[in-house]
């Protein structure tokens, strides 16, 4: 997977699982990093949801992938480009032009 032909992107994950701290620990050990929870309602069930945000480098995709699907195969899970990311372990510009 590249972000418009570049190499070095990054990657926001937005997950929505039926046990959110089964999913997000696990991610936290195998990445080094922190998971953010947000609460949600899914709309079409009327159920309340944790939905948890997690950054990583797009080398990191295949390997999440493998353990989000082998925590919850029912988990729902978006990847989102992202054009920047500041903080924490990241420091990536990929479109530097765009910076304000």
């Amino acid at each position: 997977m590249c972000i418009l032909g570049f190499k070095r992107g990054c990657i926001c994950l937005i997950i929505t699982s039926h046990d959110a701290q089964e999913v997000a620990a696990p991610l936290m050990q195998a990445l080094q990093r922190g998971v953010t929870r947000l609460s949600g309602t899914g709309m079409y069930a009327g159920r309340e949801r944790s939905v948890l945000l997690v950054a990583v480098r797009q080398q990191e995709v295949p390997r999440v992938k493998m353990l989000l699907q082998s925590l919850d195969e029912e988990a729902f899970v978006m990847l989102l480009g992202a054009n920047e990311i500041i903080g924490g372990n990241f420091n990536v510009h990929i479109f530097p032009g765009l910076r304000p």
